[in-house]
């Protein structure tokens, strides 16, 4: 169950997959020329080999598809073999992994005709169209390989109204959803911040305006999707637009259901409970660890008071919290990764999602990483949500890693006192049936 979206892939660590916004987005741009199908093989339970036969029953001009440090090599062994069959068909590849030395890639694995860099422009067009003024991509022509460069920072952007209803019947699930079937928007690109520790803080930060957003709620509500998944990596980081954008969920009477990623130091009681009037049930807050020292070193931001302070005032509102969390950093020992093991259950979040500390390109733990030996100058291949472990502390070895990683959430869900509690919460036969599959998952894939 790989999650390869929005320029980060991982396992899913229970039994969930979320329509892939980035794929969301291009089928939108590229519906302004083409006609665009989707085959979606984690989430129709596919194989390879059914995957390929569907892929190839069809004469595709360009196929565009998803890869990850999780899962390259057996995407790239299946898009190699379509390649072979289809030598005419452009592949254009998006991922995380692409967007490290992409010119290098391109050049080692040549069935690649294309890497986008920036899934939010229309460049995509201009390159099937045969153009060679193409920026926010790096692609073939005529023999030579040509990088286009990313485009200049603007602070704002519009896309067309993404082909929800290709993503339609698929089976995404996550679980935090109440209703379903479920979406996923877009409404800014990149991140304000910049912990060490992460990518997004890379990218050239740009929010969608207010009336293109709502256009895609809008048509969202027409095809009868109730639940959303803002993808936004911090929810609410523009206050104003923020603001804005509730405010006018509120006056057209959306009524959806959703849940959403933002942080403890920009929200407040007057933000989080907007948000709730216009159907936020959830937030998911980037916790990562109890350790000030941690905290500040990886330009959180924040303390562990902020934090709680905000975790609590949530609560107070009748949101759900959900913290995520952060082990396996390069100085940490077992004395750190169990107090923030422990600070999990003090926030009595309702859910709590325990990362691994992966070495990903273009972040300072990376250089860190490298340099203190942890990892080799070359390693790519990594997993966040820890199925493996890429790299070991100072102080603890990657099998101990391993364990840490089951005792957190041992310790966090399977308390008697946090069952009922969550018992107690369920308010549909939805959620019951969701929250009961993620158990069991969580069961599977981690313990």
């Amino acid at each position: 169950m790989y999650l390869r979206t929005y320029f980060c892939s991982q396992t899913s660590k229970a039994s969930y997959i979320y329509p892939p916004v980035e794929l969301l987005v291009l089928s939108g741009i590229i519906a302004e020329e083409y006609d665009v199908e989707l085959v979606d093989a984690i989430a129709d339970r596919l194989d390879s080999e059914v995957c390929e036969k569907k892929i190839l029953s069809a004469d595709y001009h360009a196929i565009v598809f998803l890869t990850g440090y999780v899962s390259w090599r057996e995407d790239f062994t299946l898009m190699e073999k379509i390649k072979q069959a289809k030598p005419d068909t452009k592949l254009v590849a998006i991922g995380d992994i692409m967007l490290s030395k992409s010119a290098a890639r391109l050049r080692e694995h040549r069935f690649i005709d294309a890497v986008i860099l920036d899934f939010s422009t229309d460049d995509i067009l201009t390159y099937l169209n045969g153009g060679t003024d193409v920026r926010n991509m790096v692609f073939r022509k005529n023999g030579r390989l040509i990088d286009g460069g990313i485009s200049a920072p603007s602070e704002t952007y519009e896309i067309p109204v993404p082909k929800h209803e290709r993503f339609m019947g698929k089976k995404y699930t996550y679980p935090l959803v109440r209703k379903l079937p479920m979406a996923t928007v877009l409404t800014d690109y990149g991140c304000v911040f910049n912990c060490a520790f992460c990518v997004y803080g890379t990218f050239n930060f740009k929010c969608r305006t207010v009336d293109n957003v709502m256009a895609e709620l809008n048509y969202i509500r027409s095809l009868e999707i109730p639940e959303l998944f803002f993808l936004d990596q911090t929810f609410g980081s523009n206050r104003e637009r923020t603001v804005e954008l509730c405010t006018r969920m509120v006056e057209e009477r959306l009524n959806f259901s959703w849940f959403c990623f933002s942080r403890v130091d920009v929200v407040d009681k007057k933000t989080l409970f907007l948000m709730k009037q216009a159907g936020c049930h959830t937030v998911i807050f980037g916790v990562e660890s109890a350790d000030p020292g941690i905290l500040k070193r990886y330009k959180k931001g924040y303390t562990p008071e902020k934090i709680k302070e905000t975790f609590r005032t949530a609560s107070e509102l009748g949101l759900t919290t959900v913290g995520t969390f952060l082990l396996g950093l390069p100085e940490e020992d077992k004395r750190s990764c169990y107090r923030t093991i422990a600070f999990a259950r003090e926030l009595d979040c309702d859910f709590a999602s325990f990362n691994i500390a992966v070495p990903r390109y273009g972040t300072r733990l990376r250089e860190q990483a490298i340099s203190g030996k942890l990892i080799d100058r070359d390693t790519d291949t990594m997993d966040q949500a820890g199925s493996f472990i890429t790299m070991p502390t100072r102080n603890i070895t990657v099998e101990e890693m391993g364990e840490i990683r089951k005792k957190a959430y041992i310790d966090f869900y399977f308390r008697i006192a946090y069952i009922w509690r969550r018992l107690k919460k369920i308010r549909s036969l939805t959620e019951f049936k969701n929250q009961v599959t993620q158990a069991l998952g969580i069961v599977k894939n981690i313990l």
